[in-house]
């Protein structure tokens, strides 16, 4: 193997995670999906608040009249599912957050309408059933499930379903059903009616495309007022057969399942042993009103990719690589979301089941031992931290056992022995810097990871600005190390900044390693043409680092750099100062947080801020963050492939930021780990009174 110098790693390195990242159909949809909870759901809400009645009657007749719920109907083969268990009273309690002020902003109104129709159309659970949110809320009287769930089928092994309670609504579900007729009529889809379990069902069977290997079908049916649909007759045969019988092998009774839910009780049972019980916010205490989802990590990437449809050809399976490396201890996760609680708009607990598969600190097994993120009283920031920083991130991470966890990782992934190959060859290179990585930086890192996000407006210039840094031992040696390294090379530039030493990378257009590993195509992320790759642009055009006091400090921008330092130099006050952040970690404190292996402090207003105003200027694909960047790359796509529908965007009539910015509150979390993985809470705080 050639030698390879470390400024050649990094620029590879980069492009394959800006390939990961830049899959613009997700990027779309994603923000869609976002944008969608923000502007529909209290929409949805305020025009169900006549039908609360109506669905409090329904939950209370549950246990009388012996409905099953859906959640239990599931089989153990479900690798992903969401829950709401009462959508009107669901929609009811999102009109009491502040998130759902923004609804009521007349100034605001004429955008959201404007795009209420475009994002719905995007929202598509994978059905084809052309059923959209405002449509479910006039239909649904009590829970809603969507599962998605591993089909033994060698092209399409996977399976789709949604389950709906309509009792007391039959003339709106009627309007649901003739709706789904129409739209499916209209793509040409042929129309039977067949028996499932000894009931009717209708099945919608699309026309083939050019090139496609799966007819896509329909299933529709409706059972005891509980409304049904599949992408396979099969799944709604099973399904229907459980409503009587029961499920032989049930996703509820399934260990990690089990593990996750039973975990999440445990963690809400001390918080009320600490607590007074009325100060625990619990799914009880929300009426039934929350959000329920569970997921297999594996197991669902395993049907994104599949559902995406490429040919992996002979390129590496990322999944069946993270099951080979140990992340299959990974076994599920899941979690509860509440709306309007006393304390908070927003508040979501979850649970990551990975039971330790090996003895000791590491936990877990190869590659797998990167997850080692220790619990601890987390550190005041930096006296170098900025007042204006926008969020707030630190952890207690091993990173340097997580540097060498990798290696089996990364030889495994290209055939051969490459991982201690390449560090050695940079330490004995002749023609380079001769840096020892593993004795004079990796054996330097300590367990403290701090990431920050800024952003800035002046003279008209904006910019949103990234930071990380790694808490370090040993300076003076890291320094020299990181110095020589940047010395000579022909795309680092030290920076105008004569107090300190900063270096500015500027990557070239130049040749780059041969540092290439495909594979997330599987994903859908598809493969770029030669002429495609030399158009990509980088992530970040140019980035810089430098060591300073006992950290190791990349930026997206040297002048944030700048910025840190003279702030230390001038001995002004850090974000721990501003009440935004007392105020979560109070609320941290108050969940169960004071040892914890990771938090988070999200200042909303100033997060959003940026972006907010690009966007009403119509200036965000111009501006130089990583978002921007990835939404750039997704408008390309869009004009060049006929299959993506781009989302028009009318800014004209966005209000002034200062209109939405009373509505946004400050929010943030913790992880901790636990004996059997990590339990994750996460908030958005009410306003202060």
């Amino acid at each position: 193997m050639p030698s390879t110098s470390l400024q050649q790693m990094l620029p590879a390195l980069s492009a394959r995670f800006s390939k990961f990242l830049a899959a613009p159909r997700r990027v779309l949809a994603s923000a869609a999906a976002c944008f969608a909870v923000a502007s529909l759901l209290p929409v949805a809400a305020a025009q169900d608040a006549a039908a609360q009645q109506n669905a409090e009657a329904v939950a209370a007749a549950d246990s009388d009249a012996g409905y099953r719920p859906s959640v239990s109907l599931l089989p153990n083969s479900t690798q992903g599912m969401v829950a709401i268990d009462n959508l009107p009273q669901f929609l009811e309690r999102w009109t009491e957050t502040s998130l759902a002020e923004l609804q009521e902003e007349e100034s605001l109104k004429p955008f959201l309408e404007s795009q209420r129709e475009a994002i719905e159309k995007r929202l598509d659970s994978g059905l084809h059933s052309g059923i959209r949110l405002s449509d479910l809320k006039e239909a649904v009287s009590g829970e809603l499930v969507l599962a998605w769930m591993r089909y033994d089928a060698p092209r399409r092994p996977y399976a789709i379903a949604m389950l709906a309670d309509t009792r007391g609504r039959q003339a709106e579900r009627e309007a649901l059903l003739q709706k789904v007729d129409e739209e499916l009529r209209g793509r040409e889809a042929k129309v039977s009616t067949i028996e499932i379990a000894g009931q009717q069902a209708t099945l919608y069977t699309l026309p083939q495309q050019r090139g496609q290997l799966i007819v896509e079908r329909l299933v529709v049916a409706t059972v005891d007022e509980r409304l049904m649909l599949s992408d396979r007759p099969e799944t709604l045969q099973a399904l229907i057969a459980g409503i009587d019988q029961g499920v032989a092998d049930s996703l509820v009774a399934a260990a990690d399942y089990e593990g996750v839910f039973s975990a999440l009780k445990a963690a809400q049972k001390t918080l009320e042993t600490a607590e007074t019980p009325e100060a625990v916010e619990t799914p009880e205490a929300a009426g039934g009103a929350s959000l329920r989802w569970f997921a297999r990590p594996l197991g669902m990437a395993t049907i994104v990719r599949d559902a995406a449809g490429v040919d992996r050809g002979r390129q590496v399976d990322v999944i069946k690589l993270l099951r080979n490396q140990g992340f299959d201890a990974v076994q599920s996760a899941g979690g509860e979301l509440q709306l309007a609680t006393a304390e908070y708009d927003l508040l979501h607990r979850a649970f990551v089941f990975a039971p330790p598969t090996a003895q000791g600190p590491e936990r877990y097994e190869l590659a797998a031992r990167v997850l080692q993120f220790p619990n601890g009283e987390m550190a005041d920031p930096p006296g170098w931290v900025l007042p204006t920083a926008a969020s707030f991130f630190q952890a207690h991470w091993k990173m340097e056992e997580a540097f060498w966890a990798v290696e089996t990782l990364v030889d495994e992934a290209f055939g051969e022995k490459i991982f201690r190959k390449v560090i050695e060859d940079i330490r004995e290179d002749t023609e380079g810097p001769q840096i020892d990585i593993a004795k004079d930086v990796v054996a330097n890192f300590d367990d403290n990871l701090i990431i920050l996000t800024d952003n800035r407006v002046e003279e008209g210039k904006t910019s949103e600005r990234v930071l990380g840094a790694i808490r370090i031992n040993e300076t003076p040696v890291v320094a020299a190390a990181i110095n020589d390294a940047m010395s000579g090379d022909p795309d680092v530039y030290k920076y105008a900044y004569e107090p300190h030493l900063i270096w500015e990378i500027r990557p070239s257009q130049g040749d780059v390693a041969e540092f290439d590993i495909e594979g997330f195509e599987d994903f859908g992320f598809e493969t770029e043409t030669p002429a495609a790759k030399e158009k990509t642009d980088p992530l970040l055009e140019r980035w810089a680092l430098t060591v300073y006091g006992n950290h190791l400090i990349f930026s997206s921008h040297a002048d944030l750099l700048v910025e840190i330092i003279e702030h230390e130099r001038t001995g002004g006050a850090t974000i721990a100062a501003a009440p935004e952040f007392q105020r979560v970690l109070e609320a941290i404190r108050a969940e169960g947080g004071e040892s914890r292996a990771m938090e988070r402090v999200v200042r909303t207003d100033l997060t959003w801020r940026i972006k907010y105003e690009l966007i009403r200027q119509g200036k965000f694909l111009e501006s130089d963050s990583l978002l921007a960047t990835l939404l750039r790359r997704a408008k390309e796509e869009t004009e060049t492939n006929r299959e993506v529908e781009p989302i028009q965007v009318d800014v004209s009539q966005l209000p002034p930021f200062e209109v939405i910015r009373r509505h946004l509150q400050p929010g943030g979390g913790f992880v901790k780990t636990e004996e059997l993985g990590w339990s994750t809470t996460h908030f958005l705080l009410r306003k202060a009174e």
